[in-house]
């Protein structure tokens, strides 16, 4: 059964044809706030959803003097993303980077050892942000020295 709501009703009833069984009627309390309460808690429960999982998306990996970014698309909206790049301790804005919606990373390379922290921030076309991750952080440390066994120099990754 669909039901239309155009205007604000008070009464339901339900008339069977053939008067197969008796007619049945409800009174209605109809309350609009509610209902766009609901609808906006609703909205904030799939945005809360959808934020956890592009955040939990992003990734990195580091290497000598250089850190790789892995995130995703949080929806097929996102036309470009931007990835901000800072120092950690004093925090400070080194760089700012656009990656376009091709692709799903980005390398950073020519830095000194050091703690650094990133930001992933997706835009629609309009460059509204859809999405925008909390600053992560992540280490550019000094490789290890060799190890010597046998006489042969090895490197313990």
């Amino acid at each position: 059964m669909e039901i239309n709501i155009t205007k604000a009703m008070t009464k339901l009833s339900i008339k069977y044809a053939n008067q197969i069984m008796d007619d049945i009627s409800f009174d209605l309390i109809l309350r609009l706030s509610n209902a766009l309460e609901y609808r906006t808690q609703q909205e904030e429960l799939i945005t809360k959803e959808l934020q956890d999982a592009f955040k939990k998306n992003i990734s990195h990996s580091i290497g000598n003097a250089l850190i790789n970014i892995y995130f995703k698309l949080y929806s097929d909206k996102v036309t470009l993303t931007k990835v901000e790049l800072y120092k950690w301790e004093p925090q400070q804005l080194l760089a700012k980077y656009k990656v376009d919606s091709e692709n799903y990373f980005l390398s950073i390379s020519g830095l000194a050892f050091g703690s650094y922290g990133y930001v992933v921030i997706q835009l629609d076309n309009d460059g509204s942000i859809i999405a925008k991750s909390d600053m992560i952080r992540v280490d550019v440390t000094r490789p290890l020295a060799p190890v010597i066994h046998g006489g042969k120099p090895t490197r313990i990754i």
